[in-house]
């Protein structure tokens, strides 16, 4: 190549810019709420029923 096309492909390259990712979406989606609450009424539900079967142990 000449040193005139090298200089005209650099000023053609120069308009671009690199391409960029998107933008990242919340790291949580909105169902992990749920899950949660899931979880710990599974926990208070858990615990109701150890303390039902601890309080009729003795008798």
């Amino acid at each position: 190549m000449k040193r005139g096309s090298t200089v005209i492909l650099s000023l053609l390259m120069a308009k671009f810019k690199a391409a960029r990712g998107r933008k990242k979406v919340d790291a949580r989606p909105p169902q992990a709420i749920s899950c949660v609450v899931l979880i710990l009424a599974g926990m208070v539900l858990v615990m109701v029923f150890l303390f039902e079967v601890m309080k009729h142990a003795n008798g």
